[in-house]
């Protein structure tokens, strides 16, 4: 064993190295030249050298043999070694087993290590460097390099081909110019110019020129049958699991490989070639080729070739090729199936998704296309936020409309219908080639077409086109201007305001403000108004409201009113023809404005003479008949004697007449309260009105000589039977009811006498009764409300009339209470009706007692039941007997007292643990600032104090450390100011 002469210690590293005796004696005396130009001590080399490595190791002492070789040129066999103690210039005495001799001007130091080829360093316990890797460099234990100009750094660090760099423990690189950094980097894996940077980075992957850089990335790349070139793979478990396809990207490029992923988890469990993942998990689950993923989870699950995805979790879940998807969340999950591939559909904004082929949603959450319907809904064009295409070529173009108000929900534009357009914010088109354009317009039928604001074409080939405009009802409407309206079917509304409303259709309004409201009405002008069935109205504000009736001309009118619906025509006295309905007007009985006449007509002129019975006649025609009539009347017709001759008659009921000529008046009076009066009409005409005076006699006195007569009054009904009869000789009123069940009629006679006062009236007192006689001669009086009922009580008389209130109370009423008749009867007694209570009676609320309640026997309180004293005492109640009896206030006294004693004395308790436990924490802490010695061979006495929380604590402590340094034995006695002694004692072994 070598003995240690002296030990070095390094004062920046804190290490110490032992060197051998002998080496210095050796040194004294032997020196050589090591390889070419190399002059040194040889013994102060050797012992340099391995207090270099001890201090780069961190050392503490290196006392173990340490091998060192030193190789210079074979053809001198220059040689220096320091192998088991021994030192030596000449290689020959190693007396090394065949091939095992140190390469030219190579360098081996550490026991077992070999440096074989020319010009190789091999540093490390049994680091090797084979016979053909000239000019390679091993460093570490078991590290190997096994082809040229190599370097292998790191415990079992292997290189195999030449030109490859493996730094890290257990690291490897196989393939020309392959560099694998890293602990464990490249282990597994072979590649020309294969690049790992990292700590378990590159391992078991295949394929040349591949780069991967990062914690466990780049790892499963490719097989040994299918290796996969050209990759780059950077961040944490980055490229892991990828392939490259069988056969190469099929493109013009014939790659194979070619993947890039850059970010934690980027282009991982990746088959295919070209494809490109940056951001953490890009491109991860990636199958196929010249796929772009950029951004966090961006293009996870992606099948297919050259799609893009752009953005925080974009394009994820896309089964097709040739898409895009570019924003946060654009273009993910839409297809739920390979079988439903998807192909060139481009999603662009946050959320944005274009289920269809050829789709594209551009905008935060546009939609354009359904899921799952790729081929279906193919070619759907969504741009705007929230903007929706959902059918086969459908268009939507416009973002989301919003009430500045914030009192209407948001409205999305939509395309729903095949091949429809829906164009503005809002806008929303549902039926197939629909098209509605504006803010809010909707085309909801097929073929509908919606131009403006908040317009509406409903249904069927409906349009409405204007800001507002309304095509509801039915199909093939038309609505045209500003707030134009359109119901029914195959109606049409031109105009601002313009409506044709009528549920049966075929209306027509064209102008400002025109109505056209019943079926095939037409309304044509500014404010021209056509409301009945088949009416037109043509002119501003005419008005047709007559059916198949027509107003020409402004403010021409035509009513209800003109239409005659049957009756005789004048002149011909001919049947009107019910069928003949509707007339034509050119003017209006009323005034056309502010100061024209009141009646408003208008000629028409230039008219041919009619010749058919319903030809329209021109004045001259009419002039020829008043001529001919004019004639007649002068020459009194038919060989009169002219002037109006003639006469005319009138007869009584006994045909008695009288004859009135033609020209002069005859006058009409009435007699018996009958009166006759001239009056005007409200056509302006005149009229004879027969009447009845204000007072009307029936019957009277003798006079002149002649009798009195009793009048009667008789009213008799369909059956000729009399009801009711009015004799004016007693002034009776005979009634005869309807026959009853047995056929005969009930009969009575009213008539007024004196009877009995009211309630109030006083003996001997009389008043007029209404009576009435019933047929078997009893009289019945008819009550008055003077008449009433009398009340006795056990004291008193109350008399009330008819419609007067009796009030029955009892006491006073409280709004707090209720009441019940529970315990209260009636029995009607004789005469009498009394009151009675039970005698046991029955409460359901409070029962309150102002004067006190004695009780002389118990008190029972059913369970469940609330006893509320109101905040009054209850005064001599007993002590407690049994657990549920009620306690007096002197027990409660008396438990609190001893409770409280009790608490005292816990408290107490708890101050002494308390305060003890402090001393305690103080005696520790007093433990804890002990000292110890820190040199091998010294020993220390240490005294120490502490405080905690008012407390205090002490502490003396005695401590050794053995010679070598590597025992230390420790024990100390503590106590504290409360008394009490404790003590501690450690055997403590470093290395």
């Amino acid at each position: 064993m070598n003995k240690i002469y002296r030990s070095i210690y390094n004062e920046s590293l804190g290490a110490w190295v032992a060197a051998p005796e002998f080496t210095i004696a050796k040194a004294k005396k032997n020196s050589s030249n090591i390889g070419s130009g190399l002059k040194t001590h040889f013994g102060f080399a050797v012992t340099t050298l391995a207090a270099g490595i001890a201090l780069a190791w961190g050392a503490q002492v290196v006392a173990a043999p340490l091998n060192i070789i030193l190789m210079g040129d074979d053809a001198t066999n220059e040689c220096s070694y320091l192998i088991d103690g021994k030192v030596g210039k000449n290689c020959s005495d190693l007396q090394s087993p065949p091939d095992t001799k140190p390469g030219n001007n190579s360098i081996t130091i550490g026991n077992g290590a070999q440096a074989l080829a020319k010009g190789s360093i091999s540093i490390g316990k049994n680091a090797t460097v084979t016979t053909d890797a000239f000019e390679a460099i091993v460093i570490g234990e078991e590290a190997q390099a096994k082809a040229r100009r190599t370097v292998a750094i790191g415990y079992n660090a292997q290189t195999h081909t030449v030109g490859a760099v493996a730094i890290g423990s257990e690291s490897q690189a196989k393939g020309q110019d392959a560099v694998s950094l890293g602990k464990d980097a490249g282990k597994g894996s072979e590649g020309v110019r294969f690049t790992s940077i990292g700590g378990l980075s590159g391992q078991n992957s295949f394929g040349d020129h591949n780069i991967v850089i990062g914690s466990k990335a780049g790892n499963n790349i490719g097989t040994q049958d299918n290796p996969s070139p050209q990759n780059i793979y950077i961040g944490l478990n980055a490229g892991n699991n990828s392939k490259a396809s069988a056969t190469g990207f099929p493109g013009y490029i014939k790659a194979k490989g070619h993947n890039i992923g850059i970010g934690n988890d980027a282009g991982t469990v990746v088959t295919g070639d070209l494809n490109v993942g940056i951001g953490q998990l890009a491109g991860k689950f990636t199958k196929g080729s010249a796929n772009t993923a950029m951004g966090a989870l961006s293009g996870l699950q992606v099948k297919g070739e050259r799609n893009v995805a752009i953005g925080a979790f974009a394009g994820g879940q896309v089964y097709g090729d040739f898409n895009i998807a570019i924003g946060d969340s654009a273009g993910g999950g839409l297809l739920s199936s390979d079988e439903k591939r998807i192909k060139r559909s481009t999603s662009i904004g946050r959320s944005a998704k274009a289920y269809a082929h050829d789709a594209i949603a551009l905008g935060t959450d546009a939609k354009a296309g359904i899921k799952d319907e790729s081929e279906t809904k193919r070619g759907a064009i969504a741009i705007g936020t929230g903007a929706e295409a959902t059918a086969r070529q459908s268009i939507a173009l416009g973002s989301a409309w919003r009430d500045d108000n914030k009192i209407l929900e948001e409205r999305h534009t939509k395309a729903t219908g095949y091949k429809s357009i829906a164009f503005g914010s809002g806008s929303q088109s549902e039926g197939s080639q629909s098209i509605a354009i504006g803010i809010n317009a909707d085309a909801k039928d097929s073929y509908s077409l919606a131009i403006g604001d908040a317009v509406k074409a409903e249904k069927e080939e409906s349009i409405a086109i204007g800001h507002g405009a309304r095509s509801t009802g039915a199909i093939q409407n038309v609505a045209i201007g500003s707030r134009s309206a359109v119901d029914g079917r195959l109606s049409l509304a031109i105009g601002q305001g313009a409506e044709a409303l009528t549920t049966e259709g075929r209306a027509t309004a064209v102008g400002a403000g025109t109505k056209a409201s019943s079926q095939f009405a037409t309304a044509l002008g500014t404010f021209a108004a056509a409301t009945a069935h088949g009416s037109s109205s043509i002119g501003p504000l005419s008005t047709a409201s007559a059916n198949f009736s027509t107003a020409l001309g402004y403010r021409s009118e035509v009513t209800a009113s003109d239409i005659v619906t049957g009756g005789k025509t004048k002149f011909s006295n001919v049947d009107v023809n019910e069928g003949a309905i509707g007339v034509v007007s050119v003017g209006r009985s009323g005034s056309m404005y502010t100061g024209a006449p009141n009646t408003t007509p208008r000629r028409i002129i230039n008219v041919q003479g009619g010749i058919n019975d319903t030809d329209a006649v021109n004045v001259l025609q009419l002039q020829t008949v008043y001529d001919e009539l004019k004639n007649l009347y002068n020459s009194g017709g038919n060989g009169g004697t002219g002037n109006g001759g003639g006469q005319f008659g009138l007869s009584d009921e006994n045909n008695k007449e009288f004859k009135q000529d033609l020209d002069t008046t005859a006058q009409i009076v009435g007699a018996g309260g009958i009166t006759t009066t001239v009056i005007d009409t409200a056509d302006g005409k005149k009229a004879l009105e027969v009447g009845f005076s204000n007072d009307i006699l029936i019957g009277g006195p003798g006079k002149d000589g002649k009798d009195g007569k009793d009048g009667s009054i008789g009213v008799k009904g369909a059956d000729g039977k009399s009801g009711v009869a009015i004799n004016g000789k007693d002034g009776s009123i005979g009634l005869t009811g309807p026959a009853g069940a047995d056929g005969k009629s009930p009969e009575a006679v009213i008539r007024v006498k004196d009877g009995k006062p009211g309630i109030n009236g006083k003996d001997g007192e009389t008043m007029t009764r209404i009576v009435y006689t019933t047929p078997d001669g009893k009289e019945q009086q008819v009550a008055t409300l003077s008449d009433g009922l009398k009340f006795a009580g056990n004291d008193g008389l109350v008399a009330r009339e008819l419609g007067q209130t009796l009030n029955i109370v009892g006491g006073a009423a409280r709004a707090d209470s209720t009441y019940s008749t529970t315990n209260v009867t009636t029995v009607a007694s004789g005469d009498k009706l009394e009151i009675q209570m039970a005698d046991s009676p029955k409460f359901s609320g409070e029962v309150q007692a102002e004067g006190g309640i004695s009780i002389t026997d118990h008190l029972t309180v059913n369970p469940g039941t609330t006893v509320n004293m109101g905040g009054n005492r209850i005064t001599n109640v007993g002590p407690a007997k049994e657990d549920s009896d009620a306690a007096t206030l002197g027990q409660v006294k008396e438990l609190t007292r001893n409770l409280s004693n009790g608490y005292n004395a816990l408290q107490r308790n708890i101050e002494k643990v308390r305060r003890d436990s402090n001393a305690g924490t103080a005696a520790a802490i007093a433990v804890a600032g002990l000292g110890q010695p820190y040199q091998p061979g010294q020993n220390m006495v240490s005294l120490g104090s502490g405080v905690w929380r008012g407390e205090t604590g002490y502490a003396l402590g005695v401590s050794t450390i053995s010679d070598n340094g590597k025992w230390l034995l420790k024990g100390a006695v503590t106590g504290s100011g409360r008394g009490g002694v404790g003590g501690s004692a450690s055997i403590n072994y470093a290395w």
